[in-house]
């Protein structure tokens, strides 16, 4: 074998045994999702992949709201989505980020305002959380434009 020759086996060598070192350190995301608390609010929030939307949908009967994020006329979803939820006296009981166009969240009865912003544009609606199993769905949808349409 000659010099270079042998240089090249190592060099082969070393990258052959790298790549599943950078494989493992290349980090996955989530699927499946994480219930987080704040305030006394448990909620959980994602489904950007397909895996993700059925991870969330196998949790959903464990929370009382319902929330989805998605663009008017595409129905294409969105992410980052600023979350307020004030309670009947004005009372912020949870303030989060959506990681996703899903968002559920587990409140005691009673009455809610529950505000979400994309692209500057705030949307707010009122939900009524009953002690039943269930709970309301809140579709929150913007136009390209900036604009939004209530559902």
């Amino acid at each position: 074998m000659t010099r270079i020759a042998a240089y090249v086996a190592v060099a082969a060598l070393v990258a052959a045994q790298a790549v599943p070192l950078a494989v493992a350190q290349t980090q996955v995301p989530q699927l499946n999702p994480n219930p987080q608390t704040q305030g006394g609010i448990t909620y959980v929030s994602g489904g950007i992949a397909d895996d993700w939307q059925q991870a969330m949908e196998s949790q959903r009967g464990q929370y009382n709201l319902h929330l989805l994020f998605a663009q008017l006329g595409t129905g294409a979803y969105f992410a980052n989505v600023p979350v307020e939820i004030t309670d009947s006296s004005g009372r912020t009981v949870l303030s989060a980020v959506s990681q996703g166009p899903f968002f559920y969240a587990r409140l005691q009865p009673g009455s809610y305002r529950v505000t979400a912003t994309h692209a500057g544009q705030a949307i707010t609606k009122t939900a009524f959380v009953g002690s039943g199993s269930g709970g309301p769905d809140l579709d929150y949808r913007w136009a390209g434009d900036g604009s939004y349409g209530n559902y």
